[in-house]
């Protein structure tokens, strides 16, 4: 008996929770999504650690970019023949 309770009030919560995350799906595909936040979520000034030096100071080097051509190509591919 308890554990049957236990399992219908787990599904309880589980298909509410179901349908809170398709509700969103539903808003993000009218546009209607509220945000609640602007800008960062913390409120801090947050730092990739990669980008200060032994100090704590920002680096002042040269970043490198790479961008991989051809990621989006919409081309087929070919088939062998």
């Amino acid at each position: 008996m308890v554990v049957s309770v236990f399992f219908a009030a787990a599904f309880l919560i589980l298909l509410v929770q179901a349908f809170l995350l398709m509700r969103q799906g539903m808003d993000a595909a009218h546009g209607t999504i509220k945000k609640t936040s602007k800008g960062d979520r913390t409120g801090i000034r947050t730092i990739h650690p990669e980008m200060l030096d032994r100090n704590g100071q920002l680096v002042s080097d040269e970043l490198l970019t790479v961008r991989f051509s051809g990621d989006n190509d919409t081309a087929e591919p070919q088939a062998m023949a």
